[in-house]
């Protein structure tokens, strides 16, 4: 009878092994997939284990979770890499709007101080040519053909202070002054040059 039953227990005792083996296996399996997840390894699953009881089904829903997760968690990196997208866009977009207002402040300052700068220009080049109308009609027809070359080069002169002023002008208001050109008779330039 002891033999027997010792013979029992170690029998019982293998079947409870055995059993426990299948028991154990899978729940290390998900112990070790688990830590391979933790320590990066996002792609680890417990795969197939023996038997289809209610560990079995575990180990699948553990694999149908860290499936989920993968998806969500690739899913979130796309949206950020397009949030940053549209973020580094519209910082460019930002950018090129703040240079562009810049950049009109400054002509749009330019543009005043070249408007002051040709009134107070002009006032003098128009006191000139004023004064210079009235020497011709003081002078008599002999004096005034004496000075006509001078006061033909100072008619020039006052022309050419007003074309310079026109000329900036043109170039700090593009849009009310533009259209302006005048040919230029090189020839006569160099003659003047010569005379000064």
């Amino acid at each position: 009878i002891g033999l027997i039953f010792g013979a029992v227990m170690v029998a019982a005792a293998l079947v409870s092994l055995r059993g426990a083996r299948g028991i154990f296996g899978p729940i290390e399996q998900m112990a070790q997939t688990m830590q391979r997840v933790e320590s990066g390894e996002m792609g680890a699953r417990v795969g197939p284990v023996p038997g289809h009881d209610e560990i079995g089904q575990l180990a699948g829903h553990l694999d149908h979770l860290l499936d989920t997760i993968d998806d969500k968690t690739q899913a979130l990196q796309r949206w950020n890499a397009e949030l940053d997208a549209k973020v580094a866009e519209r910082t460019r977009a930002l950018e090129a709007a703040q240079q562009q207002l810049v950049r009109s402040e400054k002509l749009a300052a330019v543009g005043q101080l070249t408007a002051s700068i040709a009134h107070e220009v002009n006032n003098p080049i128009a006191v000139i040519q004023g004064n210079l109308d009235l020497v011709r009609t003081q002078l008599s027809p002999e004096a005034a053909a004496g000075v006509a070359t001078e006061l033909r080069l100072i008619d020039e002169q006052v022309e050419r202070m007003r074309l310079i002023v026109t000329q900036l002008l043109q170039f700090a208001r593009p849009g009310e002054y533009a259209g302006y050109v005048a040919p230029v008779d090189t020839a006569r330039v160099a003659e003047d040059c010569l005379v000064l």
